[in-house]
């Protein structure tokens, strides 16, 4: 299984899985703007969670690392606020995960993601964020080898959640429910709000499911009905503060 990448209407990347049959899979982003939906639906998040919660660390859950996104431009936010890096990703394929650190710890040899689109991507959030981005690839290295950052395989309803444990910022991004129908159950979604989120928190998606709105009203969170980004409907907002 392969990758294709695109660019998108903002210039920034994304990519679809070559599946078996030779037909692609979903785009792991809008083809209105990968970047610009990041910084809507994640990058908000980011911001909230530093305006309302105390903490010097915030703790950021990535589902999934795709191309790194998410944790480019959770870690951009953490440098400009002067905080620790922080957080855990999952991600179903391991070759996404060797190619991200081969960019990031400056391997020689590139993986199935030609380094361009890590350095793209570097460029994109550190401007977003008014930081060097020398400095953002620096910090964020040094977060995945000291463990700061974890990098996980899949997650499956069978996951233990140790490691992610009191996140403040939340990511889900777990592909369609036609794709991952086992992370979009009201008993998969019961557990995990149970068991990953900081009693003060942010979870933000593009989705807006009636099983996670009745899920997170459960746990004790508050709503906010988004509009999606670009072409989507409705994306989910939801704070517990």
């Amino acid at each position: 299984m392969g990758l294709n990448f695109y660019r998108t209407d903002d210039t920034s990347w994304t990519a679809r899985h070559v599946l078996d049959d030779a037909e692609e899979g979903e785009s792991m982003h809008s083809l209105r703007g990968a970047f610009s939906e990041t910084v809507y639906i994640y990058g908000d998040a980011n911001l909230w969670a530093r305006q309302h919660i105390s903490s010097s660390e915030i703790k950021v859950f990535s589902l999934g690392l795709g191309l790194g996104y998410v944790e480019i431009l959770s870690a951009a936010y953490a440098l400009a606020a002067q905080s620790p890096i922080s957080g855990v990703s999952f991600e179903a394929d391991a070759e996404l995960i060797h190619a991200f650190q081969a960019w990031l710890l400056a391997n020689s040899k590139p993986g199935v993601v030609p380094f361009e689109i890590y350095e793209d991507i570097l460029q994109r959030a550190a401007q977003q964020a008014s930081v060097e981005p020398v400095r953002l690839r620096q910090e964020l290295a040094s977060a995945l080898l000291s463990k700061a950052w974890i990098l996980n395989a899949a997650l499956t309803p069978d996951s233990s959640f140790v490691e992610a444990r009191a996140c403040h910022v939340i990511a889900f991004d777990a592909f369609s429910r036609k794709t991952t129908p086992e992370l979009w159950t009201r008993e998969f979604l019961d557990r995990f709000l149970s068991e990953v989120p900081a009693s003060k928190c942010v979870l933000s998606t593009y989705a807006c499911t009636g099983d996670l709105k009745r899920a997170l009203l459960h746990a004790g969170f508050n709503l906010q009905i988004r509009p999606g980004f670009a072409a989507k409907r409705d994306s989910t907002f939801a704070t517990r503060a």
